[in-house]
């Protein structure tokens, strides 16, 4: 019977691989806020004119950049 190495895409040393899954982490949760905010977005957009979209936007955009920020500023 024939053992087959299989090489994986992680880096050798301990402290890498945790820095990988850290950005792996902060891929997934960036993502997600910006589909809880784009979907927030269209939820109420087609109620609005274009300048209340427009508001609207800024304040989701302005939301968004906060949230990712107390999300990389205070990891569990």
């Amino acid at each position: 019977m024939e053992i087959k190495s299989i090489l994986l895409d992680v880096p050798p040393k301990f402290r890498h691989n945790s820095y990988m899954l850290n950005q792996q982490d902060k891929q997934v949760i960036m993502s997600d806020v910006e589909q809880s905010m784009s979907d927030l977005y269209w939820t109420y957009r087609d109620d609005l004119s274009d300048e209340g979209g427009e508001e609207l936007n800024k304040v989701i955009t302005k939301t968004r950049d906060e949230i990712i920020n107390i999300l990389e500023k205070f990891p569990a």
